[in-house]
């Protein structure tokens, strides 16, 4: 895949399905003038029921991409209770005032890496809470963080293993670094997803 980009981001995704099936692994990257949308949901287990799960939630984003995090999450919680459930990350940007807020509910990962020099940038994690989006879900608080430009914004589903933000450096291309963290981080035996994101603030 190719660097995809917008007027305040640019961006890469790594995916794979098991076996080249349908997979439970998806992500939303969507961009207005003053902000944005970035989600990965996971649909629980593999094959076509946890793309059906998956997608519900995929298309209530793609919907209502300019709302809050947790609105977001609770919409996605009310049409997903038919099928078998996923597990979300969502990051809402701000570009205007320079602020993301970001929440995670179930086995999904999120990592902030920070436009420093050096080869071991700043780094922080989502903060990711139990719960099965279309079951069980916990009290929805975003976690809000100041983003500078050039921050480099990783969400990855659990088919990517923990760690896997130590291997992205924020003066990289993006694409490139998902490609490498599916490579090197990601499951033979799950679905995985992760997408990586350079923050690059509003244009003058």
């Amino acid at each position: 895949m190719e660097t995809l980009k917008s007027n305040l981001a640019e961006w890469g995704v790594g995916t794979r399905a098991i076996g080249g099936t349908v997979g439970g692994d998806d992500c939303v990257v969507r961009w207005h003038r003053t902000g944005g949308l970035v989600a990965v949901v996971d649909g629980l287990g593999h094959g076509p029921d946890a793309s059906l799960a998956a997608r519900t939630a995929i298309e209530v984003l793609q919907s209502h991409a300019a709302e809050s995090p947790e609105r977001l999450l609770l919409r996605c919680h009310e049409a997903s209770r038919r099928t078998r459930g996923l597990t979300m990350a969502i990051a809402a940007i701000d570009a205007k005032i320079g602020l993301m807020a970001w929440l995670g509910v179930g086995n999904v990962q999120g990592a902030l890496i920070r436009a420093a020099p050096g080869r071991n940038p700043p780094r922080e994690s989502l903060l990711v809470r139990s719960g099965v989006v279309g079951h069980r879900i916990p009290p929805l608080v975003p976690e809000i963080v100041r983003l500078e430009v050039g921050d480099v914004l990783a969400l990855a589903t659990d088919g990517i293993r923990s760690g896997f933000e130590g291997s992205i450096f924020a003066a990289e291309g993006v694409q490139a670094a998902a490609t490498r963290v599916l490579e090197t981080h990601g499951s033979s035996s799950d679905d995985a997803l992760v997408v990586v994101v350079r923050y690059r603030g509003m244009p003058h």
